[in-house]
């Protein structure tokens, strides 16, 4: 399968992995088990990644699968 895409059994054609997930290629099965959940930290936006995004400075990801970053509170720090 090709990068940001899973085989799903059974399919005619490659699948986009789900967004807060990715694969770097030859993802085979289920979207959630072919197609790795992005880290704490990153982001996996829209569909079809290749690799996970860091969060930028100002922003973080604090569970895995984050589909985008979310804006440290104003008064508070990311580490």
């Amino acid at each position: 399968c090709p990068p940001g895409r899973y085989c799903a059994t059974y399919a005619t054609a490659p699948q986009l992995c789900p967004a807060g997930r990715y694969s770097g290629g030859g993802a085979i099965g289920a979207a959630t088990a072919a197609c790795t959940a992005c880290p704490v930290g990153t982001a996996c936006p829209g569909t079809g990644n290749t690799a996970p995004v860091p969060c930028s400075a100002g922003t973080y990801a604090a569970g895995a699968g984050s589909a985008a970053c979310t804006a440290v509170p104003r008064g508070s720090s990311a580490l």
